[in-house]
């Protein structure tokens, strides 16, 4: 593959990122044929077809002979694999491991205010939590 074909597939990827993000697609949920995803990203079908390749590789979709692509659900032990090689093999920094835990963090406790809000429905004050782990409201705690 080309460098201008492989500069193509990275932007067929963000930009197929960016549709699953923007069509708000959950878990299972079918993408568009090849023939319409290329056409959408102004690309061939070889280079969608990579760039759906590329996302499977990463587990985000879901693809098979015949079938068109699906979002996949997350697998946390690829995650941890991932996370364990890269730290092992010092591909990353201290702190960019705290940045990855910050960010993680933050995400977990966006998931778990939705929870709540599901749970006990939007009469009832969603805890905000601070930056700092110490300051940090427990989830019963009313504000």
């Amino acid at each position: 593959m080309s460098a201008q074909e492989r500069g193509l597939v990275d932007r067929a990827v963000t930009e197929l990122r960016a549709y699953i993000r923007r069509e708000n697609m959950k878990v299972g949920d079918a993408l568009p044929s090849e023939q319409v995803l290329s056409a959408q990203l102004g690309v061939s079908r070889t280079v969608a077809r990579e760039a759906m390749r590329a996302l499977a590789a990463l587990g985000v979709l879901q693809i098979g002979n015949g079938r068109r692509a699906r979002v996949a659900a997350m697998n946390a032990e690829a995650m941890s694999i991932l996370l364990d090689h890269t730290v092992y093999s010092g591909q990353l920094s201290i702190q960019q491991a705290l940045d990855v835990r910050r960010t993680l963090e933050l995400r977990i406790d966006q998931l778990h205010q939705r929870q709540v809000q599901r749970c006990l429905g939007p009469a009832w004050p969603i805890p905000r939590r601070s930056a700092d782990p110490d300051q940090r409201a427990l989830p019963g705690d009313r504000q």
